[in-house]
């Protein structure tokens, strides 16, 4: 996976300069072109995907390492999505049955990132919703596979955008701010090429 150089989008507790402007819960915005670097986390997460879910020769040992990343760093399911680590290691005693006899639970972090896989045909948009707390560091990183994905973040408070960019096929792009209030967002996903194509969102 090739990272592109992530976009950020702070909105922050403290004073702005004149003339930048409010944002959601009455955040200000700092900027609207600075990187924010992925969290190492979200990182993982993709890493842990790309073993599972991309690889050509996948091997039982594969999805075994890919479970444990996920379960070292605590991350969770978001919504619909399955529990990632356990399918993987079914799937790998499926393809080593020996191997269920060295397998043990591995209960991780009790909080950690959150994570969707799912997929989008052409012009298709998945509409969820996250909540994200007073004063905590926000990051989403949205994940593209093999089609262009309109990536959108809005406060539905006062429907101002908090993130929207164009994820371009194979590129990992994150967003991240610090809300004032806690309150849940709007978060949008839709393929705006011509190929279906899968996503990975990581939330923090």
């Amino acid at each position: 996976m090739k990272y592109a150089a992530p976009i950020l989008v702070a909105l922050s507790v403290a004073a702005c300069q004149p003339g930048q402007g409010k944002a959601s819960g009455g955040a200000e915005v700092v900027s609207q072109t600075k990187s924010a670097p992925t969290p190492t986390a979200h990182i993982a997460v993709i890493e842990a995907f790309d073993l599972a879910e991309r690889n050509d020769d996948l091997s039982a040992e594969d999805l075994i390492r890919a479970a444990n990343i996920l379960d070292e760093i605590g991350a969770k399911p978001w919504e619909t999505t399955l529990d990632k680590p356990g399918e993987w290691r079914r799937s790998a005693i499926a393809i080593k049955p020996a191997l269920s006899d060295t397998i043990k639970p591995f209960r991780g972090r009790t909080r950690g990132a959150a994570y969707r896989k799912d997929y989008l045909s052409p012009d298709e948009a998945h509409d969820l919703s996250e909540v994200f707390y007073a004063a905590e560091k926000a990051v989403l990183t949205l994940d593209a596979s093999d089609s262009d994905l309109r990536f959108t973040v809005i406060d539905p408070t006062d429907d101002k955008t908090i993130c929207e960019r164009t994820v371009k096929a194979k590129q990992t792009y994150s967003c991240s701010w610090v809300p004032l209030f806690t309150a849940a967002l709007d978060v949008r996903v839709q393929n705006i090429g011509d190929r279906d194509s899968s996503y990975l969102l990581v939330s923090n």
